[in-house]
């Protein structure tokens, strides 16, 4: 079972102020244990969303929909099928959320909409893909993360 990059995988060494940072990843085995836990925080970080009012931001945000919230949380479960967690979740002043996955140098985006819809955006290097997220798209997009 593997992993995919998580910040605390992460190791950071400068040298100098102006130096490149350089980033270390690498894949461990896991423990099930640690998955679920993972499964857990995200899914509870994701219902925390619930609290956020009209206007959280400050600049007019919309508070998410509960619509949003339960979807959100259908596709965190089926992405921890795959043994992959999930990075970042962030809720959008348009009462959208956003999940984040990383693995190595490729980004996954997946964005659950107030309307209903959902889509993704994948980035390698220079290369960007976007799309519909639904369940034709689901796989191969997580595959594609982890190849």
């Amino acid at each position: 079972m593997t992993v995919l990059y998580t910040p605390q995988h992460e190791t950071t060494s400068t040298t100098d102020y102006y130096e490149t940072k350089t980033f270390e990843t690498r894949t461990i085995d896991v423990n099930p244990g640690n998955i679920i836990n993972s499964l857990i925080k995200t899914i509870n970080e994701i219902g925390g969303y619930a609290d956020l009012k009209e206007n959280w931001d400050s600049y007019g945000a919309s508070p998410v929909p509960e619509s949003v919230l339960s979807r959100a949380k259908d596709i965190v479960r089926k992405i921890y099928l795959r043994n992959i967690e999930v990075y970042y979740t962030a809720p959008s002043p348009g009462g959208d959320i956003v999940i984040e996955l990383r693995n190595l140098d490729k980004t996954l985006e997946i964005e659950i909409l107030s309307d209903g819809n959902c889509a993704y955006a994948s980035y390698e290097g220079d290369n960007v893909e976007e799309g519909v997220y639904d369940s034709e798209s689901h796989n191969k997009i997580l595959d594609w993360l982890l190849s």
